[in-house]
C-alpha cells in the first residue's frame, strides 16, 4: 500500500520514477504496469492489483544487552558498580523493500487490528536505539 500512494496520477503528487513509463493506450501501453489517471483515484484502481503484495517475512533481533558487575572486594568506597550496553532492534533480515516489515496499520498510524493484517499503509520504520549505563551505589 506505500507503493499506492507514490504511483496515484490523481493530483499533484510526487511519484515513482518508472510511474513515467506508465500505459496510456493500446497503441502505447508503457511497461504495462502502471495505469493512466483517468481510470479512477488509486485507491480504485489499484487496491487489489497483485503488485502491492509483498514478501514480508522477516527475523528480527529485537534487543541484547550486556553487562558486568565488578567484583566489590576490588572496590574500596563503592558497595557496587555494574556497567552495561543495550541496543535494541539491532537487525532486521527481510528482503521487505519498504521500512518496517511489522506492518498493520491504518491510514491514521492507529495500532493493528484483525482486519488491517498485513496492510502497509507506510508504518514508521521502528529505530535503532543505543543505550549505555553504569550503576554505582556507595
Amino acid at each position: 500500500m506505500s507503493e499506492q500512494g507514490t504511483t496515484n496520477l490523481d493530483g499533484n503528487f510526487n511519484v515513482l520514477k518508472e510511474v513515467k513509463d506508465r500505459w496510456r493506450s493500446p497503441e502505447n501501453p508503457g511497461a504495462g504496469k502502471y495505469g493512466k489517471s483517468t481510470s479512477g483515484t488509486g485507491r480504485e484502481r489499484d487496491i487489489l492489483h497483485s503488485r502491492f503484495i509483498c514478501d514480508g517475512s522477516h527475523l528480527t533481533v529485537k534487543n541484547i544487552t550486556f553487562g558486568y558487575t565488578f567484583p566489590t572486594h576490588i572496590l574500596k568506597y563503592v558497595k557496587s558498580l555494574r556497567l552495561y550496553a543495550s541496543v535494541q532492534q539491532p537487525f532486521v533480515f527481510t528482503k521487505y523493500k519498504y521500512a518496517n516489515p511489522e506492518v498493520g496499520v491504518d491510514f491514521d498510524g492507529n495500532a493493528p487490528n484483525a482486519l488491517l493484517q498485513g496492510i502497509d499503509f507506510s508504518t514508521y520504520p521502528i529505530p535503532r536505539t543505543f543505550t549505555v549505563g553504569l550503576n554505582v551505589s556507595f
